[in-house]
């Protein structure tokens, strides 16, 4: 797993793609649904999701998927939350699935209605 494209827009709305990658040389796998995304810093905080429609998507060795993470910045030390990592389970169609962990570089984070993650979507930008 690694960070894909950031951007703002509009300004104060942040979108970052976490993006997936089927080992190369590895088997096809199957991943649907959404990742479980929990940003851990003094709290941990488990991140919604979009209200939007999942698909199956088939990875075949080398190939890649993504899910939008979106974040408002917070204007309230009440809602705020400074995450360290990012801890992100994807499912798929394996027995067993890891759990990926980057470190977080972007910031505070709304914690509440404006911080979510998309659907799982084939490629990666």
């Amino acid at each position: 797993m690694k960070y894909g494209v950031r951007s703002e827009k509009p300004p104060g709305h942040f979108h970052v793609d976490l993006v997936f990658l089927n080992s190369p040389g590895g088997t096809s796998c199957r991943v649907s649904g959404f990742p479980d995304v929990k940003l851990i810093g003094p709290t941990v905080y488990a991140v919604r999701r979009q209200a939007a429609r999942s698909q199956t998507v088939t990875l075949r060795p080398g190939e890649s998927a993504h899910a939008v993470l979106t974040w408002v910045s917070p204007s309230r030390p009440s809602d705020r939350l400074v995450p360290v990592d990012l801890r992100v389970l994807v499912p798929s169609n394996r027995q067993l699935s890891s759990v990926l962990v980057l470190h977080w570089r972007y910031g505070p984070v709304l914690r509440g209605p404006g911080t979510y993650v998309g659907p799982l979507r084939p490629g990666a930008y």
